[in-house]
């Protein structure tokens, strides 16, 4: 119990340092108190812009990458694209700044700064209320405070989170059930029609997301892609045509009535998985598409942004440029006559103020300038805009652009900002046009330079609070190394000369432990390079590898006695040799990282469509884990077993209709007739989120059944207690496999059976190494449990979070269930070898009693060539210090993990690729920690106590 008091002070320390430097790291984003107003107009230079717009329509098409809208070739939205070509439209492709979810994303829609990285995990978050903007300077609070619009909305909830009694009308739609890909778009088009009937409205705001679900169910190349494009394309046909009449009508009416403006827009993109999260081209690329009356035609005056014909390689229709995401902000502001929220970091779109006067252009620029400057003096409290003796003496400004400015401190170039502000002011009070038109010219690259500069620089560490959780994380990897200070005292010189030599006859214990030791500090090195931590795979691909032809070097040259009868020498090398082939399948199953992405992997071969193939290996994986659960768990006098035994049947059967019945009609095309009929006969009884549900239901009688049955054994089978709880252990695995098929994609139910094939084939070795060399089962273990994340095609980039499968069986969204099987489903490779590993303790002390041949002395009598002895002395505590063991190994390769990462973080924090590669690899460990705390030690700690109650 010492041992375990210890492991939970080192757990409560490292749970304290995490909070106190994840708080620190991520803080809340601080922003300027209050709401915008404009200041009084004393000179014709100070009025606010005037309106050009009065009524919006702002559709929002989630994860509308730009190719999506733009490239002839793949895209489906035919009506968009003439208005484009018409020059009836003004395309952009809008670039997002990561984490590119929904949440930060819409934030820098509506408040015009920068996401704040944690809005990417309180994006899941429904019930969460720090994600409201109540009391944050957004555009559509100006909008129905300021200019008294009234404000309609229909689809994702998420605006209802952010926007809590804004709207007059609306109804959500809940963003999670990516299995939803019809319904969750129909329920906001079927409000449409009585809307545009309607005129009490001034601000129209929808919100698809059936093109995203499909992205994440099926990739952007899915054949129901463009179907949904289509739709959508009609969507943007109803309302640009209803717009345009309604214009006419009213200018008809009224000719000083202002028209309408229609922005179609994505949040953000997707990547070729169709995942989002990160910083590719595809995921930080979505459309901005402008329509309406005034811009029919093409744009006038000299501001029109260069004209782009291709982007990243692909043949794309004219656009008008690429504009930060966030310029959005200060456009609609300046379009509709309302001050420019205060936190605004985004620029004016020129083209959009084409048509406006000289003067009127420059106060637009004037305003956007004087807003980003209130942001500037609040982390430069002592910068003045003006340069007085510059402003004094207009004769003195420099020559030079302001650009050639040499800034004298690192960082925001002050200098340059006086230069750009008092050259506009000068130009301003000259009050020609062709100075207002350089006047204006000045103002747009003072806003474009500093909300460059400040988005880059614009972060709020809390270091005091990030040190305090190094120092406290240091003292948990104290607590971690204790266990290894007898091993680390008995090293000597000779021995660790000897990590360089070839000496594989040597000590058995020693060297492995030092080759643990090898991993973990080469491991800290990589999180050094970001190119490093975006392939993380390769690391522990190459340690895999080598380590397993380590020991099969190893066992080869080992004496045949050191080898049980049942498995001898020459059937453990060549189990292990299977072992090589099968992870290396198991290796190129899913690319992960990111330099592999466009080469063909095996799930790319294979297909997510219910076709002979992968339902031949759904059934076969099936068939054989159910049949292997059948074999262990013999039913003797116990009826448990025949319970067990039939629940894992009915189990197998639940997710084969589950995986079969959630294809619906598209995925089935490619299926065999035999599946067709089976799914229109298991569709007459239930749904596929039914059979998951029954499936849920049978995994839990299984697995207390299989409780059940091992407490009868032990009860009269006492002196078989070990044996009994290992026979269980294996039972209840094989269960939770049949589990993990249901949370994971259909392509990925044959990379499943190969980890049960593996943990099969790696039984002789593991029992070998467990007499011999205890730490290196551990060590193989650990590399086990982190390479097969990678397995299944994640990284450590938050785009390679898959939601697909998180919501199966799920009736209605709760955060705490969606979470659960969000993190089974992405972290199903890690659970399985995980709770393989938990099976060594009782696999140890199982093994007490069993025999070996060992070479007979001199006075064996004639005709026995050979003696036998136990393979592991008979003393009790055997499994017990096998789960110590490997608590203490596992636990100091994640807190030594843990602790550099943060040291690294700390150091990178102004790094330029902070948010895009160090937080998401930091999120990513967070979650490792808990993994490794809750499941992996709390199941070693379990099997530690079994083991010594056997």
């Amino acid at each position: 119990m010492r041992q375990f008091g210890l492991w939970l002070l080192l757990v409560a320390l490292e749970l304290t340092g995490l909070y106190l430097f994840t708080t620190g790291f991520f803080p809340y984003k601080r922003s300027l108190p209050g709401f915008a107003t404009f200041p009084p107009s004393s000179t014709s230079t100070s009025r606010p812009p005037t309106a050009t717009y009065d009524r919006l329509v702002l559709m929002v098409v989630d994860a509308l990458r730009f190719d999506f809208v733009l490239d002839p070739s793949t895209s489906a939205m035919a009506y968009t694209q003439g208005l484009i070509r018409k020059d009836r439209a003004r395309a952009y492709i809008a670039r997002a700044a990561p984490p590119t979810v929904t949440m930060p994303c819409l934030k820098a829609l509506t408040t015009g700064s920068t996401p704040n990285f944690l809005d990417a995990v309180l994006n899941i978050v429904e019930g969460d209320t720090s994600a409201t903007l109540t009391s944050a300077d957004n555009v559509l609070w100006q909008f129905r405070h300021a200019a008294g619009k009234r404000l309609a909305f229909y689809g994702d909830d998420t605006w209802l989170r952010l926007f809590p009694n804004l709207f007059d009308r609306y109804e959500g739609t809940t963003s999670f059930f990516v299995t939803d890909t019809v319904e969750v778009d129909r329920n906001v088009t079927r409000h449409l029609p009585a809307e545009l009937e309607r005129d009490d409205w001034d601000v129209l705001i929808l919100h698809y997301l059936g093109l995203d679900h499909i992205g994440h169910l099926e990739g952007p190349r899915s054949q129901r892609m463009a179907p949904k494009q289509h739709e959508m394309d009609q969507v943007v046909e109803l309302i640009h045509r209803r717009l345009l009449a309604d214009d006419a009508a009213r200018k008809a009416r009224d000719p000083a009535a202002l028209p309408s403006l229609f922005v179609l827009l994505g949040d953000h993109g997707m990547n070729n998985l169709g995942n989002h999260g990160g910083t590719s081209v595809g995921e930080t690329s979505p459309a901005l598409v402008f329509m309406g009356s005034p811009l029919d035609g093409p744009a006038a005056g000299d501001e029109e942004a260069p004209r782009l014909s291709h982007y990243a390689g692909t043949d794309t229709l004219p656009t008008y440029g690429i504009v930060n995401q966030v310029d959005l902000v200060p456009t609609l502001s300046v379009l509709f006559g309302t001050p420019i929220p205060r936190n605004n970091l985004g620029a004016l779109i020129p083209a959009l103020l084409a048509g406006r006067s000289v003067e009127d252009r420059a106060r637009a620029w004037q305003t956007n300038a004087d807003q980003i400057l209130a942001v500037v003096r609040s982390n430069h409290p002592d910068f003045v805009a003006t340069h007085p003796r510059w402003l004094a003496n207009p004769a003195s400004l420099p020559v030079a652009d302001c650009d050639t400015i040499t800034p004298p401190e690192a960082g925001l170039d002050l200098a340059r900002l006086q230069c750009y502000y008092t050259r506009a002011r000068h130009l301003t009070e000259q009050g020609t046009a062709p100075d207002l038109a350089l006047a204006a010219r000045h103002y747009a690259g003072l806003v474009r330079y500093a909300g460059a500069a400040m988005s880059a620089s614009f972060s709020n560490y809390n270091l005091p609070r990030m040190l305090a959780g190094i120092a406290v994380l240091s003292l948990s990897l104290g607590l971690a190394l204790v266990p290894f200070l007898p091993t680390l005292t008995r090293i000597r010189t000779s021995r660790i000369l000897g990590l360089f030599t070839v000496n594989l006859a040597g000590n058995p214990y020693w060297f492995p432990a030092w080759l643990f030791l090898l991993m973990v500090v080469t491991y800290m090195v990589t999180l050094l390079g970001t190119s490093y931590v975006e392939d993380e795979q390769y690391f522990w691909y190459w340690w895999q590898t080598n380590l397993l032809a380590l020991q099969l070097v190893r066992i080869l040259r080992a004496p045949a006695a050191a080898f049980p009868v049942a498995a001898s020498r020459e059937w453990t090398a060549g189990c292990l040799g299977l072992q090589l082939v099968l992870w290396r399948l198991a290796q190129q199953w899913n690319d992960a990282g990111t330099r592999l992405r466009d080469i063909k992997d095996i799930r790319s071969l294979l297909g997510n469509q219910f076709d002979s193939v992968t339902a031949g290996l759904l059934l076969l994986t099936l068939v054989l884990v159910a049949a292997h659960q059948w074999q262990m768990l013999s039913p003797g006098r116990s009826y448990h077993a025949y319970v067990a035994r039939a629940a894992t049947a009915g189990l197998a059967v639940s997710v084969f209709g589950s995986h079969l019945l959630s294809q619906g009609p598209d995925g089935l095309v490619q299926a065999p007739a035999v599946y067709l009929a089976v799914a229109h006969w298991g569709a007459a009884l239930a749904t596929g989120s039914t059979f998951a549900q029954v499936a849920y239901v049978l995994y839990g009688v299984s697995l207390l059944a299989t409780v059940a049955w091992a407490y009868d054994a032990r009860c009269r089978h006492p002196a078989e207690r070990s044996r009994i709880y290992l026979v269980a252990g294996r039972s209840a695995l094989a269960t939770l496999t049949l589990l993990l098929v249901l949370l994971n994609r259909l392509s990925n139910a044959g990379l499943l059976l190969i980890f049960h094939l593996l943990l099969r084939l790696d039984a002789p070795t593991r029992n070998y190494y467990t007499t011999h060399q205890p730490i290196l089962p551990t060590a193989v273990s650990l590399l086990a449990i982190s390479a097969s994340f990678y397995n299944f095609g994640y990284s450590n980039s938050l785009a390679t979070v898959d939601l697909s499968m998180a919501y199966t069986g799920v009736a209605a969204y709760q955060v705490g269930l969606v979470g659960l099987l969000t993190y089974v489903s992405n972290w199903s490779g890690p659970i399985f070898w995980s709770a393989a590993a938990a099976l060594g303790p009782v696999e140890g002390q199982a093994l007490t009693g069993q025999w070996v041949k060992t070479p007979a002395p001199p006075t064996q009598p004639r005709g026995e060539s050979s003696v036998q002895r136990p393979l592991v002395p008979a003393t009790p505590g055997v499994g017990s210090r096998l789960a110590r063991r490997a608590v203490a190994v596992f636990t100091l390769g994640q807190v030594f993990a843990l602790f550099f990462l943060t040291i690294v973080v700390t150091i990178q924090r102004r790094h330029l690729f902070i948010w895009s590669v160090f937080s998401p690899k930091f999120l990513f460990q967070v979650v490792w920690t808990v993994h490794f705390i809750f499941t992996l030690g709390g199941s070693l700690w379990l099997s530690g106590w079994l083991a010594t109650t056997g």
